[in-house]
């Protein structure tokens, strides 16, 4: 009678013992979890957040570009207006000055072209270069991550290896307690 009630309580501390365990295994798991939905929620936030940049930057490199080619275009307008009334007033006369004129403004407004595309070319590689370099980044945080939270898992497993040959050495030493009680040894 003694020796069932016992092992009765000896197993009523395993189940214990295990329903403990099993409930610190599940903390540490919604904790990771927590974590890992975390991170997430920080990269997706950061990734929306260049997005959001990149198109901002896009749009306002478009609006530039527009106001540009519109005040080229006005100024353009202006010029050919002035140089037709110059025309009609004085034809014969102003005929050569009119091209040198006309060529000196194209190569202008080519040269203001030229300068804009390159500073356009520059604008894009430089954010082409940025965005790349955030994107490595990211990748080198992320798989740092998976790294450590791989190491947390083998961890644990190893920690719930330890913990059950330490419930077995306690069974071990109550049974031999028990048995020098009884002097059954």
């Amino acid at each position: 009678m003694i020796d069932t009630e016992d092992s009765r309580e000896i197993k009523r501390a395993l189940e214990l013992a295990n329903q403990r365990l099993d409930q610190l295994h599940s903390q540490f798991i919604d904790r990771v979890d927590g974590v890992r939905t975390e991170l997430t929620a920080r990269l997706d936030k950061n990734r929306d957040e260049l997005a959001a940049r990149a198109e901002v930057l896009h749009k306002e490199l478009a609006t530039r570009i527009d106001s540009l080619r519109d005040e080229l275009n006005k100024k353009a307008e202006a010029v050919r207006d002035e140089l037709i009334k110059k025309v009609e007033s004085v034809r014969g006369e102003l005929a050569g000055r009119i091209e040198s004129v006309r060529d000196e403004i194209t190569r202008k407004v080519d040269s203001v072209r030229d300068d804009l595309m390159r500073r356009i070319d520059g604008v894009r590689d430089e954010l082409g270069t940025k965005i790349d370099a955030v994107r490595i980044e990211l990748a080198a945080k992320i798989e740092s991550l998976r790294t450590e939270l791989y190491v947390v898992k083998e961890s644990i497993a190893t920690a719930k290896i330890w913990a059950l040959l330490l419930y077995i050495a306690l069974a071990t030493s109550l049974l031999f307690v028990m048995a020098r009680g009884f002097h059954w040894l």
